[in-house]
């Protein structure tokens, strides 16, 4: 689990750094060896059938470039209407040529997932310098809007607020079927970076009744674009309609996560199912095999190390005399309490994965003391090492898996694979909340991980290991039923406590033991390996608190240091078109 936790952090990082490089900051708007565009015509067509016919003209220029090819540009295949509600508007590429008409080679690049459409033009093995005219002929389908009952609308972003290079001058020419003129429209310009509501370097004005002309008054900096918004009479534009596959696409998302259901539960039945035993639990009065509590931790988790078997196994150590632990209390308003523990002697007797624990605790470290607070930016590196000594320990009796890195490293591909492949629909979730595709993707990712997890499959020995660890268990939860058993052993008190601390039953226990020895008993008790606290006369709540105060300080200490951070009408970029480009 402790591998997981920290694959899904590096999986995040990426995932941060993914969405930062895919969406960079303003440019400047000059750049040595970069391409910026010295004049970008637009002229558009509206059609009756609710079309745009669209030829762009871009001067390009690029003086003095190595190794640059051309420009690109990226169209959306979808806008967002005023309801959220993502609407297609399917793209046809008549030609893309130079002003003479001679064809530009180019690559398209169709990314179904992000909604939107490249055309990469220009020879990957011709170098260009200079000026050089795109003339980009296409056309857009389902492009005028008519769910208001009031009038249709023509919301359509000219130019395009995703360049990464500057544009000197813009200019769009929009001519309206009759009877569309400017009598019986109403205009409106936003200009400026994504979700601007104002106009700073924008014009309009009819240069003919049926035409609009619109201009920059100012150099488009990168991520800067202008957006037109203009409506007119019901009646003239017949409004689109979408055909099945277009209506219907998005549907197909759903098939997603029954798929991976299914796949998951074949691959489950061969590789994760767990044998069956048929016996019940039976009292254990001991610790399995004389197992310690982390090889317990390992094979109750079928091969991952718990932070609390780590608290358990130092209280079994010291319980031993192999260490000692002292309380130090915290000092002033915002002190912290801490923990000393100190080696008291060597043990042959010891497991393979306890000499680790030992040696890894106090390595380096002078007069054979250590504070737990000294560890936390160190001790959890050593965790995952310790954790294969135990394997070391556990593997041969087949009380663990051969190998559970495979299975993370298949997490690890899965779902850094999905990030990138569904990066459109992860980002909706942020830009327009949920749809079909990004809630389908995310059960799926959830199906893919919770199998993943509980797979490789237990072997048969692990799984009779695990009753026998079941029957120790319950019996500590029912030890006022076994009493006899008490009197039988020596000391049973201390010798099951870390295993009380590795099930979460030191309240429990403690209770446990007092209704089984008396108050007498009780009251007398004071640990030799342990000092400080409130133990001159035994207190339950006491010893509970610092036993549970033990185990945070060690789960601190075991972890990795976390980081913290912060970031802190119509519009530009609002409605349909848009898009951007640049020089490659």
């Amino acid at each position: 689990m402790r591998t997981l936790i920290r694959i899904v952090g590096y999986i995040f990082a990426i995932f941060v750094i993914f969405v930062t490089l895919d969406h960079p900051t303003k440019l400047r708007a000059r750049v040595e060896n970069a391409w910026s565009v010295d004049d970008y015509q637009s002229d558009i067509i509206v059609n009756t059938d609710a079309s745009l016919y669209i030829k762009e003209t871009i001067k390009a220029s690029c003086p003095g470039c190595i190794d640059k090819h051309g420009i690109f540009r990226v169209l959306p295949l979808q806008y967002t209407n005023d309801h959220r509600k993502h609407i297609s508007s399917p793209l046809e590429l008549q030609s893309i040529t130079d002003e003479t008409g001679k064809p530009y080679p180019f690559t398209t690049k169709n990314n179904t997932f992000n909604h939107t459409l490249m055309w990469k033009i220009g020879d990957p093995n011709i170098d260009v310098t200079g000026d050089h005219t795109y003339v980009i002929i296409y056309r857009v389908k389902n492009a005028v809007r008519s769910a208001n009952p009031q009038f249709d609308e023509l919301y359509w972003n000219l130019s395009g607020n995703f360049w990464d290079i500057p544009i000197d001058h813009f200019t769009a020419h929009i001519t309206f079927p009759k009877p569309i003129a400017q009598s019986n429209t109403r205009i409106n310009l936003y200009s400026g970076t994504q979700g601007t509501k104002t106009n700073t370097f924008g014009s309009s004005v009819w240069t003919d009744p049926q035409v609009l002309t619109v201009s920059s008054t100012d150099i488009l900096e990168p991520r800067n674009g202008i957006t037109l918004s203009t409506t007119f009479p019901k009646g003239i534009i017949t409004p689109y309609i979408p055909g099945f596959r277009e209506q219907y696409a998005d549907y197909a998302f759903l098939m997603l996560p029954i798929l991976a259901f299914m796949g998951m539960c074949m691959l489950w039945i061969r590789y994760g199912k767990d044998p069956k035993i048929h016996a019940g639990v039976v009292p254990e009065f001991g610790a399995p095999d004389n197992l310690t509590p982390m090889q317990i931790s390992m094979i109750m988790t079928n091969g991952s190390l718990r932070k609390e078997a780590i608290t358990a196994e130092i209280v079994n150590l010291a319980i031993q005399g192999i260490i000692k632990i002292t309380q130090i209390p915290k000092k002033g308003i915002f002190g912290k309490e801490d923990y000393e523990l100190e080696k008291l002697r060597d043990d042959p007797q010891l497991t393979l994965s306890q000499k680790d624990l030992v040696d890894r605790l106090f390595i380096l470290k002078v007069h054979n003391k250590i504070k737990l607070s000294s560890l936390v930016d160190s001790f959890y590196n050593d965790v995952s090492k310790i954790e294969d000594t135990l394997h070391s320990e556990l593997f041969p009796k087949k009380l663990v898996p051969e190998n559970q890195s495979a299975w993370f490293v298949w997490i690890l591909v899965i779902v850094f694979g999905s990030i990138f492949a569904f990066s459109g629909s992860f980002m909706s979730l942020f830009i327009y909340g949920f749809d079909i595709r990004a809630i389908s993707i995310i059960v799926t990712l959830v199906i893919l991980i919770g199998f993943l997890c509980i797979m490789p499959k237990r072997s048969t020995e692990n799984v009779t290991m695990l009753f026998k660890i079941k029957g120790f268990r319950y019996y500590m939860e029912t030890a006022e039923k076994y009493r006899q058993k008490f009197n039988e052993k020596e000391n049973i008190f201390e010798r099951f406590l870390p295993y009380a601390i590795l099930f979460g039953l030191t309240g429990l226990w403690v209770q446990k033991m007092r209704d089984i020895y008396g108050e007498k008993y009780i009251a007398a008790y004071h640990p030799i390996w342990y000092s400080g606290g409130n133990f001159s006369s035994f207190n339950v709540t006491s010893f509970t608190t610092s036993m549970n105060s033990i185990s945070s300080a060690v789960s601190s200490a075991s972890s990795a240091p976390s980081s913290s951070g912060s970031g802190g009408g119509g519009f530009s970029d609002g409605g349909g078109g848009g898009g951007g480009g640049g020089g490659w």
